[in-house]
């Protein structure tokens, strides 16, 4: 959404409480709340819910190309693994 909307990481964050809010749509709550809570570390939404629905299904790393994503996860106290990109 950021990307295709040019939202602010701040926006972002105003639009996806908003959407959480309205009755009409169901969430995962738990995911999106871990995607706020990483959007508000520094990394991207959607490698909050990413990891995050990795752990629940019992994934013990994180892997992914993005330092800063890695770094988050390492800074919650998770693992992470990253992965060169030649």
């Amino acid at each position: 959404m950021a990307r295709l909307y040019k939202f602010t990481k701040s926006e972002l964050e105003t639009a996806i409480v908003y959407l959480s809010e309205t009755d009409s749509v169901y969430l995962d709550n738990a995911a999106v709340a871990s995607g706020l809570s990483f959007l508000r570390a520094g990394g991207d939404f959607a490698d909050g819910v990413i990891e995050f629905e990795g752990r629940r299904q019992g994934g013990e790393a994180f892997a992914t190309f993005d330092r800063r994503a890695a770094s988050i996860v390492e800074k919650q106290g998770r693992k992470a693994v990253l992965l060169a990109s030649d």
